[in-house]
């Protein structure tokens, strides 16, 4: 499966406190971005009336991340087993295939172990792990969480399904997320922790920065 961000997924979408999510990234075509939201919100529907929570995210390409969240993989699959009978969900997607307002180009299932605050703006960062250090990079993410909380953030982390960690990190807003940059340079608890693990075990593959749709 192609590698991507979640909102984390994430988000968000990508802070929603949450174990597991499907993240589906939309990339719009030209001059339907406003359709592609307007049916996003429509699936939104349909999917939280059949036992998903769902958030929406614009990157800084303009891509939509779509992210359906559950408790666990068993309630995950219980939705997916509702989706395929499901008559208004059949309804909404022969509409959408009749006139496409975007394509899909990226699906992500992640696993989120230490979840974040809800908030309206999050940096995601992700590491293409080296192969058998997935465990070892969780604990370096962990110890990091520790550290950026203590600066301002609402961090997280989210594995995804070969192997990459998706590191998150939430803000009230883009004001707080420069402030909190600030700190981090001056920051000796972090220039520790960067001097502790200098040893990469990890390459950053993606950066995403997302403003996360307020519910409607």
């Amino acid at each position: 499966m192609k590698k991507t961000l979640f909102l984390l997924l994430t988000a968000f979408s990508t802070s929603i406190l949450a174990d597991v999510a499907q993240v589906n990234i939309w990339k719009a075509y030209p001059g339907r971005m406003a359709d592609m939201f307007d049916s996003a919100m429509k699936a939104k529907a349909i999917h939280e009336k059949n036992g998903a929570t769902v958030s929406i995210a614009t990157d800084q390409h303009l891509n939509m991340h779509y992210v359906a969240i559950f408790d666990t993989w068993e309630d995950w699959g219980k939705f997916s087993g509702k989706m395929l009978n499901n008559p208004e969900w059949d309804e909404y997607w022969t509409q959408a295939l009749a006139n496409p307002a975007a394509e899909l180009i990226e699906t992500l299932h992640v696993d989120n172990p230490n979840p974040s605050e809800a908030k309206a703006v999050a940096i995601i960062y992700m590491w293409d792990v080296d192969p058998g250090k997935t465990q070892e990079m969780l604990a370096r993410a962990t110890e990091a969480i520790g550290i950026h909380n203590a600066l301002g953030a609402s961090a997280s982390i989210n594995i995804d399904d070969i192997g990459n960690l998706h590191y998150e990190m939430s803000f009230d807003s883009w004001a707080a997320w420069g402030k909190f940059s600030a700190a981090s340079q001056e920051s000796e608890a972090w220039a520790e922790f960067q001097a502790k693990y200098s040893q990469p075990i990890a390459r950053l593959a993606k950066v995403y920065r997302l403003n996360v749709m307020p519910d409607q």
